[in-house]
């Protein structure tokens, strides 16, 4: 395909290229960046074009890479979600049952069973999340701030907590 030509996914194969696109951008935004922290807010469960959706496949390489993240889940979205399955739950919406639901999903699921450099396997993302547990977002906050983190609304009271947990891990010594 020319590079400089736009493509619709509306196709799986177009769908595929669409989501390795967007994997690799992800992972090419986290190693760009001096700052290695990520603050996550929202997000689609459904109706996402990548591998699985963009803001869990992002806390997903930020925790890979030993990285501080802020889950903001006061305002829904998949952010709620990845704080379950965090917590050791199985979110419904992070299930292969629940995303199958959609035939184009399902699709790009069986195609990357055959095709990709690994299939899609929502078990083994909120296995992954259970095991690393709230402990694992290494982002200088407390358990007990963590939690309200998860869930407040208030805008002034997210920053405060970003901010309290960016000054901890410099404080000591971390490379935030």
């Amino acid at each position: 395909m020319d590079p400089d030509t736009y493509f619709k996914p509306d196709t799986v194969e177009r769908r595929y290229a669409w989501a390795r696109g967007l994997t690799l951008m992800r992972e090419q935004m986290d190693s760009a960046t001096d700052l290695k922290a990520r603050v996550i807010i929202g997000g689609r469960v459904q109706g996402f074009i990548g591998r699985y959706p963009g803001v869990l496949e992002e806390a997903i390489i930020t925790l890979q890479h030993g990285e501080a993240l802020y889950l903001c889940g006061g305002f829904g979205g998949c952010t709620c979600e990845i704080i379950q399955a965090l917590k050791g739950k199985s979110p419904p919406t992070l299930s292969q049952s629940f995303q199958d639901r959609d035939p184009s999903y399902a699709a790009l699921t069986d195609y990357y069973r055959r095709n990709g450099p690994e299939p899609i396997d929502y078990a083994q993302i909120c296995d992954y999340l259970s095991k690393t547990g709230v402990a694992g977002l290494k982002n200088g906050l407390s358990e007990s701030d963590n939690e309200v983190l998860f869930a407040t609304p208030y805008i002034t009271e997210i920053i405060y907590l970003v901010l309290k947990g960016l000054a901890n891990l410099l404080s000591a010594g971390s490379s935030v």
